[in-house]
């Protein structure tokens, strides 16, 4: 695994802390949805509130290996899914999920036509069948699943317990393409390209690493 990917996850475990300390500050105490979708799929555990987000955050910290793919790839989407679950107080709408789950059934129901689906992590290059764009400005003819990349995890919930889009926890006919150069992203592609996605990756301009002191 590359140092970018490393650094995108421990990004990703300061952005989880953050967004507990902003849900507490707006007292929130329940998750929306609850419990956590992806984190119950993924590890069975049941995760209905701010504290108990809080205790698995903690969790994911002691049991971290960087050398261990399965570990890197669950917990970047179990840590997707804690931030999506605590922000609905305090985010703006516009910054949560841009779709229903009537909008992912006609997505499944169109990939069983084995239709291929890409997920377009800012990148604007509509290719052929479903495109789900993460990013501000989406392009014509994209779904525009959200602004922020932890959006996805509510995808990859539906995903991977659809018989149609996954099969043994792993995404059928999907595709991945990262069009912007950050580490959250690196590390949000990498999990979904851990869990089936084909990487179609190829240029994502430079990336900056964070400086440490």
């Amino acid at each position: 695994m590359d140092k970018y990917t490393i650094s995108g996850v421990k990004k990703l475990f300061g952005l989880t802390s953050t967004k507990i300390r902003l849900a507490r500050q707006a007292e929130t105490v329940q998750l929306k949805p609850k419990p956590a979708p992806l984190v119950n799929l993924l590890s069975g555990l049941r995760i209905e509130t701010v504290d108990e987000v809080s205790e698995r955050l903690d969790e994911l910290k002691k049991r971290m290996d960087y050398n261990d793919s399965n570990v890197v790839s669950s917990t970047v989407l179990e840590l997707m899914d804690l931030v999506e679950c605590v922000k609905h107080k305090f985010e703006p709408k516009e910054y949560c999920v841009l779709v229903s789950k009537e909008k992912l059934i006609e997505i499944e129901e169109k990939m069983r036509e084995n239709t291929r689906l890409n997920i377009l992590l800012m990148r604007r290059e509509i290719k052929d069948g479903i495109n789900l764009y993460v990013g501000e400005d989406a392009p014509k003819d994209a779904i525009h699943y959200g602004r922020v990349p932890t959006t996805l995890s509510n995808y990859m919930a539906f995903a991977l317990a659809s018989d149609v889009l996954s099969e043994n926890m792993k995404l059928k006919n999907t595709f991945v393409t990262q069009g912007h150069g950050t580490l959250i992203l690196n590390a949000i592609r990498y999990a979904i390209k851990c869990y089936g996605a084909v990487d179609e990756t190829k240029d994502i301009g430079k990336i900056t690493m964070p400086h440490m002191n």
